[in-house]
């Protein structure tokens, strides 16, 4: 879904819950395609920032920050701290 009006830099663009999720979690949810959907892309030089923050009611909260001002129509970008397992277009 395309964006459809300029974010300022530093305007929060989605607040999501997060899953806590031990080791032998992970391991379980690798073969599933749960695993596929953490990320979607990576980029070099990425629109948006991810931090989180804590609400005692439910947990770590991921916030997606615009790290500049991202145009009507353009992609939203994110940087991962993995190595991509996916093919680079």
């Amino acid at each position: 879904m395309p964006l459809i009006r300029r974010l300022a830099r530093g305007e929060i663009i989605d607040e999501n819950c997060t899953l806590n999720l031990d080791e032998a979690q992970c391991t379980t949810l690798e073969p599933t395609p749960v695993n596929d959907h953490y990320f979607a892309h990576h980029a070099d030089d990425p629109s948006a920032d991810t931090g989180f923050r804590f609400d005692e009611r439910v947990g770590w909260i991921v916030v997606l920050t615009a790290r500049r001002d991202i145009a009507a129509g353009e992609e939203i970008t994110r940087r991962y701290a993995c190595p991509p397992w996916f093919e680079l277009r």
